[in-house]
């Protein structure tokens, strides 16, 4: 079962059912040949799935592993609707990056060319299944090898996309947008998980987090600051390296956008810079030299530094949308997901204080 999508919002009117999820399982598991996935594979593709397991995690997306007799690919059904504009944009930008020499997968067009394919009412991409290990800081050369693919990516010529679509799921397009009726959206979505106090409660913790951060956002100029392109998206689970320790691919391209780099800087120094997977501790020194050699020979600007907290801190502002989505597609993980960005919002201007302090003590002369 999948949200019905009206004007932004799917079900945005009150609570949604959810989706009956295994609750219990975790990672990749096999499924029945007349899964979804193995069955948009066939008539998507034209490809058999001799084998087929579908990852259960906190995401939006669905994610099935396929084996087949061309080989292993990752089908995946994008977690939140996207205009026709915004993927050719998606499959433009690929292309540029794979082109210039970075590991991007490319979607594998179906029988008429097509990269995106339409059923059960999502939207589907197929790519290789790319084998490997994620980023691990403390493995050589994950760090080096990650900024100087981002570092790539954002001197990449921008000039013949024009104006770019925004991408479905940007939290930072669509605050700066929003009004009041998305807070009211996001109220019944919180019913899944919290009573009437405890939304009270976090509505109110991320109206002030949003309050400032779009206030700062402003007073630095966040407008003004050179739009590039920027992955979106940027953790350890989207880097692939082989065993050698080389890096493979960038996966998950899903947020990509022309915007100021400061955005994957900001994800970086989070999920780059964090001690573990799944938690919000950051290790200041790591997280500082994450930014700073995503940078490279562009060093970060006083005004770039400025925004890196306001730009986390809207990440951690659920839109209504994710949630209701996230309702159908892995309720399991709801309640910790709303948990876990209500932290988030508490905590993000202190665990990047820190950094951002060793970030502008080392561009000072």
């Amino acid at each position: 079962m999948t949200a019905e999508v009206t004007a932004g919002h799917p079900a945005a009117s009150g609570p949604v059912p959810a989706m009956a999820g295994p609750a219990d399982k975790t990672g990749w598991q096999p499924c029945a040949p007349g899964a979804p996935g193995p069955t948009v594979l066939l008539t998507g593709w034209g490809l058999h799935a001799s084998h087929a397991e579908r990852l259960y995690r906190e995401s939006l997306n669905d994610l099935w592993r396929l084996h087949t007799d061309q080989g292993v690919f990752i089908l995946k059904a994008l977690g939140q609707p996207a205009t026709t504009a915004w993927l050719d944009f998606q499959t433009a930008a690929g292309e540029l990056a794979a082109g210039a020499g970075l590991p991007v997968p490319l979607p594998v067009p179906t029988p008429d060319g097509a990269p995106t394919v339409h059923r059960h009412g999502r939207q589907w991409q197929l790519r290789p299944y790319q084998q490997g290990r994620p980023f691990a800081p403390d493995s050589p050369g994950h760090l080096a090898q990650t900024a100087q693919a981002l570092n790539t990516l954002h001197r990449l010529p921008v000039t013949a996309f024009g104006h770019a679509p925004t991408c479905p799921g940007d939290e930072t397009a669509f605050w700066r947008a929003a009004g009041e009726e998305p807070w009211n959206h996001l109220d019944r979505a919180l019913a899944h998980v919290l009573t009437a106090p405890e939304r009270a409660n976090a509505l109110s913790t991320w109206r002030t987090v949003h309050q400032r951060a779009l206030a700062e956002l402003d007073g630095a100029g966040y407008d003004t600051l050179p739009a590039v392109l920027t992955h979106g998206e940027i953790a350890g689970s989207n880097l692939v390296f082989d065993q050698e320790g080389t890096l493979r691919a960038l996966l998950d391209w899903d947020a990509v956008q022309l915007r100021p780099r400061a955005y994957d800087l900001a994800k970086a120094a989070l999920f780059l810079g964090r001690v573990a997977r799944g938690s919000l501790d950051i290790d200041p020194d790591r997280a500082a030299t994450v930014v700073a050699d995503i940078a490279g020979g562009q060093p970060l600007e006083d005004r770039e530094a400025a925004v890196l907290t306001p730009l986390l801190e809207l990440y951690f502002v659920p839109t209504p949308e994710r949630l209701h989505r996230m309702a159908y597609t892995a309720p399991q993980h709801l309640d910790w997901y709303v948990h876990w960005t209500l932290d988030g919002a508490h905590r993000a201007r202190r665990l990047l204080a820190p950094v951002i302090r060793r970030l502008v003590g080392a561009s000072t002369p």
